[in-house]
């Protein structure tokens, strides 16, 4: 059961199963010192997220996968690509679309979060590649 700001008074310090829950006054606090009601996802937010997860996923998961080479054979000859320029151009149309609707400040905000995130993900590669193998992974027997 979820505890709301109207029913402090009704707290009890005890909750159940013996455990210590937060007494009213300290709920109330809790409470009065919340900055607000909690924000409505109307359908304006619930597209700015959708787009910038789709576009963080996009970059991150090109420079993941940049380092891929593959080909395809077109007109009698053979073209070589990297598999992270799949994502690339989802990321061009996303930063039109998000400039388009929540303009340039809150696109540049976006495209530096996603860098961030980039940089990120990549520290964390190197350290998980950095850390030695547990001995049981590379044992033959396993």
């Amino acid at each position: 059961m979820v505890a709301r700001c109207q029913d402090a008074d009704n707290q009890s310090d005890v909750a159940p199963g013996g455990r210590v829950a937060i007494g009213p006054s300290i709920f109330r606090e809790l409470c009065n010192s919340w900055p607000g009601p909690p924000v409505k996802l109307d359908a304006r937010l619930n597209l700015f997220i959708s787009l910038v997860a789709v576009f963080i996923t996009c970059l991150v998961v090109g420079d993941l996968t940049g380092g891929k080479l593959t080909s395809f054979h077109l007109f009698g000859r053979e073209w070589i690509y990297s598999v992270g320029q799949l994502a690339f151009p989802v990321t061009f149309i996303l930063t039109d679309i998000i400039n388009e609707f929540y303009g340039r400040v809150v696109v540049r905000r976006v495209t530096y979060l996603a860098v961030v995130m980039a940089a990120l993900s990549f520290g964390i590669c190197y350290l998980s590649g950095a850390m030695p193998w547990a001995s049981i992974a590379i044992d033959p027997q396993w």
